[in-house]
């Protein structure tokens, strides 16, 4: 405690006054406010944003316990919803060849419980597959679908859309072939293209050089189709195992809203980023809105809410039971991002930093510390000058503090002095040696009730000494030794005289 409260005055206080003010305090400011207007992506500042959101439904209408009411709970707030993992169609159709197929009567379940959130959705015209068959409807294909919400977007299917590929099976570029969703907000203002993606799987680096692969060739799609302009995201179950695989396989010129790598399985005891979201930088810049760039929904807790144990038993969310987690939900969570699709006219000017300026992205980072470290040299100044300013103030209380108490003592002792004083005066003045008791009583009168009114403020050793001092005249005779009785006074009074030399 000793080395906290000589800190202050040695460390604080010089430091407060080291640190010279670098800007005059109203330009600091407004060099702070222009830079944060400057730097910030448009999506900062937007008037309206699209919620998207990727899921990766592992086994979607293959198993017979999926909760997919309680699925579809979860993702109900969102206005898009890309789906990967769906083996089967829900509902009978007729493949592009011409042969029909029946639906699925789990994965139907699934969709009557989107639908039954307003959303609406598009299939494609068939799955797509590693092997070199498809139309199997089973879990060695899957098919591609987006929910969306039709009072906000349509389809869009005069932009790009449908495969990437024509060749939907044993594709020498693609695992499974990625499909484009394309989409128009219902104002015509905005329009965008969402690829949905489930990359190969496993671990090892044969497997890496084959997602690499399959992004770059996503990449060259989107580049050729693009050449006219155009908002183009990738997105869904990439497989990707940890930030460094991210930093090798992403393509140039691309960058992924999970760039932090955060877990989107739901395996607690072996977590992995494996879902990502996928854009050119400056579709990122331009049209991603920065406060919710990206996020994964812990789909343990999401579903946990409407689980009934009198009916399903206790929850599985112990990891040993992370098989049975996985059949009734998912292994992996929902992620979402927000897209921007409505700005404010009057912070336009962000599209023209961002474009026609593209070092502020570049140098975002360097462009933030050059401006803010004067600000917080500043801050740092203030600071230590008001915590000096407040101990100083909360010192000087306990100083004015002490010298009040030590007045009201010496006060107290003055007057104590000047009791003792009479009875020393009268003992001295009597002829006799032996003192009566009555006269004696009238000289030190009210000394016993001055004594304890302000026992407080009286220090122990002397109030012992006047206590014992009053006392020897209580016993039973009739007179006291003069001698003694001026002892004693002397003895308090000394005691009195060193107590009032220290408080001084």
């Amino acid at each position: 405690m000793a080395v906290v409260k000589n800190l202050f005055p040695r460390v604080v206080k010089p430091i407060s006054v080291m640190l010279p003010p670098l800007l005059p305090e109203k330009i600091l400011f407004r060099l702070i406010v222009l830079a944060v207007f400057l730097l910030l992506p448009a999506g900062a500042f937007c008037s309206s944003a699209l919620s998207v959101c990727s899921f990766n439904i592992q086994l979607l209408g293959a198993l017979k316990e999926r909760h997919n009411t309680a699925l579809a709970e979860v993702i109900k707030d969102n206005d898009i919803v890309v789906v990967q993992g769906l083996v089967s169609s829900p509902y009978p159709g007729t493949y592009p060849n011409g042969d029909t197929y029946e639906g699925n009567e789990k994965a139907a379940e699934f969709f009557d419980a989107m639908k039954s959130h307003g959303f609406q959705y598009i299939l494609s015209e068939e799955d797509t597959g590693t092997g070199t068959e498809i139309h199997l409807n089973t879990s060695a294909t899957e098919w591609w679908v987006a929910f969306y919400k039709p009072q906000i977007i349509n389809i869009a299917i005069d932009l790009p859309y449908g495969f990437l590929d024509s060749d939907r099976s044993d594709n020498p570029n693609f695992e499974r072939v990625p499909y484009a969703f394309s989409f128009r907000t219902k104002k015509g203002h905005f329009e965008f293209t969402l690829i949905s993606v489930h990359l190969q799987s496993g671990l090892g680096s044969c497997n890496e050089m084959r997602r690499r692969h399959e992004l770059d060739a996503i990449a060259r799609w989107v580049d050729e189709k693009s050449q006219a302009g155009g908002i183009f995201f990738i997105l869904g179950n990439m497989n990707i195992q940890n930030c460094k695989e991210l930093k090798d396989i992403i393509p140039n010129g691309f960058i992924s809203l999970n760039d932090r790598c955060l877990s989107t399985n739901t395996k607690v005891d072996n977590s992995k980023a494996y879902d990502h979201v996928m854009g050119r930088s400056s579709n990122i810049w331009d049209n991603i809105d920065s406060r919710n760039s990206f996020s994964v929904v812990d789909l343990v807790s999401a579903v946990r809410v409407n689980w009934d144990e009198s009916v399903f038993g206790k929850f599985p969310d112990d990891p040993t039971r992370y098989d049975d987690f996985q059949r009734f939900f998912s292994d992996h969570h929902p992620v979402v991002f927000h897209m921007v699709i409505e700005k404010k006219k009057s912070l336009m000017m962000f599209d023209f930093f961002n474009r026609n300026l593209p070092f502020f992205n570049t140098y975002k980072k360097e462009l933030v510390l050059l401006i803010l470290v004067p600000f917080a040299l500043f801050l740092l100044r203030r600071h230590f000058h008001y915590l000096y300013k407040k101990k100083e103030t909360k010192y000087d209380k306990k100083i004015e503090d002490k010298f009040r108490i030590r007045d009201a003592e010496l006060m107290i002792l003055r007057e104590l002095w000047l009791l003792l004083e009479k009875i020393d005066f009268f003992v001295r003045t009597t002829a006799s040696e032996e003192v009566d008791k009555k006269e004696l009583a009238n000289a030190f009168s009210g000394l016993d009730e001055y004594v304890s009114a302000n026992a407080p403020f009286i220090q122990d050793s002397i109030k012992e000494h006047v206590i014992e001092f009053i006392s020897t005249f209580n016993d039973f005779s009739f007179t006291v030794d003069a001698k003694e009785v001026q002892g004693d006074v002397s003895c308090i009074m000394s005691m009195i005289e060193k107590r009032c030399s220290s408080l001084n």
